[in-house]
């Protein structure tokens, strides 16, 4: 009888309704091995009081509330995001400046700068190559990826036509950042963190300068480079001995979209103080964007295209070291170009030497170390469509004078000819002239 009791006690709901359960098992202490179920406690062992559990059930609660909270919150963001691509590219295409420019960061000059340019060429993203025209399909916008509570990432894919009517595919890696908490997002500038550390690749005729995020990509059309212009060099006998790799620079820095990124232009670049902090030496290197800048190839036929691409500049560059005139480079040039096989990926370059205009003076392909002023400076530049000429100045011609009678800017002859002082020019002195889309 005393155990009825106890149990009535301790652990029955009032009513002594008989048919009522008893407590579940985890409701209860353990029974002593071999005692019944119905045994009570050994005595002394106090139960657990009920309550205890409440601060668990309100804590499980709570992470589950914030949990839902949070996919809903980040369910919000995924689609302000995606509202604003499908916004831009339909602005950009339509060429709604200022309305598109409503919706960039503005705390980046030079990211407003290059977003101006492409908008007023009609476009939402940099032409990958710019010999491709763009195929006008509805992106395809990829997953977003947090990076940190104001920033996102997502990769949008776009298609493009090659000159001989190829399909091609690139993705562009985009970044989307909330201007202050409760603002809305707006498009910007790939953060300086993202790029990592400088690295080299090399091999006998191609040297790569690029960032750590560029480096799968690197080794992947880095042998299919290094093997073209091997084949290039076999081709034109003796024009290879002891010259030095190709030099090739993969730019993370948004500014390197203000001119022709894949056009073929030697550049000096600067990074940093010699032995200072790690800083390389200042050098000169066909200068082109990183691809995640300027896009990703998004399939095989894509980066074979991208690579071919890539060699034909790298094959012109060659070419320019190897020889002393621009006509003896275009001329290697066109050779190399034509019997590899390349001409597809940039047809002007397999006439290039037949395009140069013929006269009793040969071009220089190179700028002497004297005539280099400080900073990115042109150094050369190959053009399928264009050359450089030269003009001999006269007593009484002015720099302005002698560029807006060739329709350049000022600064492009200064720049080219590395003139120190614009106000001062002697009659004989001869100065190359930019082609005009070169007018910076």
């Amino acid at each position: 009888m005393s155990i009825e009791i106890d149990w009535e006690v301790t652990d029955a709901p009032s009513g002594g309704d008989e048919n009522v359960s008893p407590p579940r098992p985890r409701d209860r202490p353990n029974p002593p091995t071999g005692a019944p179920d119905s045994q009570p406690p050994p005595a002394g062992r106090p139960r657990r009081p009920w309550w205890v559990a409440v601060p668990v059930v309100l804590a499980l609660a709570a992470a589950l509330g914030l949990n839902y909270v949070t996919r809903l919150g980040w369910r919000h963001i995924q689609a302000d995001v995606v509202a604003l691509i499908r916004y831009e590219e339909q602005q950009s295409e339509a060429g709604e400046l200022e309305k598109v420019l409503r919706v960039q960061d503005y705390s980046n000059a030079q990211w407003l700068a290059v977003r101006t340019a492409q908008v007023s060429a009609n476009r939402s993203a940099p032409l990958p190559v710019p010999v491709l025209s763009r195929v006008q399909r509805t992106p395809e916008i990829g997953p977003l990826e947090l990076i940190d509570t104001e920033l996102v990432r997502t990769e949008v894919l776009r298609h493009y036509q090659t000159p001989d009517g190829q399909a091609v595919a690139f993705t562009l890696p985009q970044f989307y950042r909330r201007q202050s908490s409760n603002a809305d997002w707006v498009r910007t500038n790939v953060p300086d963190s993202y790029w990592g550390a400088w690295q080299d690749w090399r091999s006998p005729h191609l040297f790569v300068r690029h960032s750590d995020r560029d480096q799968a990509i690197v080794d992947k059309l880095g042998p299919r480079l290094e093997a073209t212009l091997s084949a290039a060099c076999q081709l034109w006998g003796d024009a290879c001995v002891n010259l030095p790799p190709a030099k090739l620079y993969l730019s993370g820095f948004v500014g390197s979209l203000e001119y022709d990124p894949l056009a073929n232009v030697r550049v000096r670049v600067e990074f940093g103080q010699d032995g200072v902090d790690g800083g390389l030496p200042t050098d000169y290197f066909l200068s082109i964007p990183s691809p995640q800048l300027a896009g990703l190839p998004a399939d095989p036929i894509t980066e074979q295209y991208l690579t071919d691409y890539l060699a034909v500049r790298l094959i012109a560059s060659l070419a320019a070291s190897a020889t002393s005139t621009q006509r003896e480079a275009a001329g290697l040039t066109t050779e190399a170009v034509n019997r590899l096989g390349l001409g597809a990926a940039d047809p002007g370059f397999a006439g290039l030497a037949h395009d140069l205009p013929r006269g009793d003076a040969e071009v220089v392909s190179t700028v002497s170390a004297s005539q280099v002023v400080a900073g990115v400076t042109l150094v050369t530049r190959l053009h399928p469509a264009d050359s450089l000429t030269t003009y001999q100045v006269q007593t009484g011609d002015t720099l302005w004078g002698i560029a807006a009678r060739f329709g350049v800017s000022l600064e492009s002859v200064i720049l080219l000819n590395g003139i120190e002082d614009p106000d001062n020019i002697q009659p004989g002195l001869v100065v190359l002239i930019p082609p005009t889309f070169f007018n910076r």
